[in-house]
């Protein structure tokens, strides 16, 4: 084998290494969310499918839900407003209990 063939042999990038090389980074500003919030979305949705998962196997006599929206990971400020929102949905949910017996399954409110 000659040098220089040797050389162009050497100087090729495997496959693999050109497809790597070739794939574009995240351009985190483009799509509007960091990288916390792919993390935090991300724990979510396990925790989400941990939570059917048990309320499958144990479902509760009632079941209230607070909406996803209300607050985010470090809203610790909002805790009085989120308490207040949990008594308000309960008390309507243990009315509609009591009025019929029944909590329309465990997604009720």
């Amino acid at each position: 084998m000659h040098k220089k063939e040797h050389q162009k042999q050497t100087e090729k990038k495997p496959a693999y290494k050109k497809s790597q090389e070739e794939h574009e980074t995240i351009d985190w500003d483009k799509l509007g969310i960091g990288k916390f919030d792919v993390m935090n979305l991300t724990i979510e949705t396990m925790q989400s499918a941990l939570v059917q998962y048990k309320i499958a196997g144990y479902p509760p006599d009632l079941l209230v839900n607070i909406p996803k929206n209300a607050c985010r990971s470090y809203d610790y400020h909002k805790a009085p407003e989120l308490i207040q929102l949990g008594r308000e949905r309960m008390a309507a949910a243990l009315d509609r209990f009591e009025e019929s017996r029944n909590s329309s399954g465990p997604l009720a409110i």
